[in-house]
């Protein structure tokens, strides 16, 4: 992506109305926008729904030049992150792909009950647990 091209996304961000509104129409069970980071609204989407959150650092879509952990705790992105049924399969994210023009990437896994931390999230790199990175904090 052309550096032009990244400062306009930051100025100018695009709300993802029509992708949200796709996704919830065909069974996103939680959604929100990571504006303030990855890692940290993670947190309040697995707090908001009482279940446990792990990311996959290595499924993290990245720019050219931008490492995982860099990604996950940079904000202003404005992209979504959203729970989906474990029947929503390749054939959905390819209609999510041809009806938005958006790529759609699992990153990771929603866990209940003894299997997950009760609005918690844990960061995954090749499957050894590293520590979460700070968001934006408004109150801070």
């Amino acid at each position: 992506m052309s550096r032009r091209k990244c400062c306009n996304r930051y100025v100018c961000p695009e709300p993802r109305i029509e992708a949200g509104r796709w996704l919830a129409d065909h069974g996103a069970t939680a959604m929100i926008d990571i504006s303030d980071g990855l890692t940290a609204d993670a947190q309040h989407l697995a707090a908001a729904s009482e279940v446990g959150i792990e990311i996959n650092l290595e499924h993290i879509p990245c720019w050219e030049g931008v490492d995982a952990m860099a990604a996950v705790a940079s904000g202003e992105e404005f992209e979504l992150l959203c729970t989906m049924p474990p029947t929503f399969g390749d054939a959905n994210v390819s209609a999510f792909r041809s009806q938005t023009g958006l790529q759609l990437t699992r990153i990771g896994t929603c866990l209940r009950g003894a299997g997950g931390r009760r609005g918690g999230v844990r960061l995954l790199d090749h499957s050894e647990s590293v520590p979460l990175p700070a968001g934006y904090d408004h109150f801070a």
